[in-house]
């Protein structure tokens, strides 16, 4: 089983992204996401796309700032789901789901860096840092600047790049005569 922790499923790309991943798993691969804020019925009234994945999502509805229980919730469901892959996306995530994952002993965290400017922040940067120490996540970048940028301001090397890509299913080549 391979879950998912984003901040939040609104229509963006990283979200768009996780929801693909869905899309694309294999049946016999159980696979879910947990956003950390909102609500699933709120979410799924602002975007449609949810609905035919609602089954797949568990939505944590955490509040701005810290929360302790949120970590504790998201501790007990990953204890509960036992997952053999937790994949988180973005710091917040990390925060949570990694820290979560590695106090319910998923065996293999992935982290996925959508881009860097957060890390001009130093505050950031520092807890970013703190937390792949921490957490040591196999961490996936998007595009060769963000492996960069991880591996020169947080010293940190266990970085691949897997660049997006376009389903080709989804968009075609149009008529260049057009």
């Amino acid at each position: 089983m391979v879950l998912h922790v984003v901040q939040h499923l609104a229509p963006g790309g990283l979200e768009t992204l996780v929801l693909d991943m869905l899309r694309f798993a294999e049946p016999r691969h159980d696979v879910f996401v947990v956003s950390l804020e909102g609500a699933k019925s709120q979410s799924l009234a602002k975007w449609a796309k949810l609905t035919e994945y609602k089954s797949q999502l568990h939505f944590l509805n955490k509040q701005p700032g810290f929360s302790v229980k949120t970590l504790g919730t998201l501790t007990a469901m990953i204890k509960g789901m036992k997952p053999d892959v937790v994949h988180t996306h973005h710091i917040g995530p990390l925060l949570y789901g990694g820290t979560a994952s590695r106090l319910a002993g998923v065996p293999v965290i992935i982290h996925t860096e959508h881009d860097a400017w957060h890390l001009n922040n130093k505050k950031a940067a520092r807890l970013q840092s703190v937390l792949l120490k921490t957490v040591r996540p196999h961490v996936v970048a998007d595009a060769h600047f963000v492996a960069d940028q991880i591996t020169t301001k947080l010293n940190y090397r266990d970085v691949c790049t897997i660049h997006n890509g376009i389903d080709c299913q989804k968009f075609q080549c149009g008529d260049r005569q057009a």
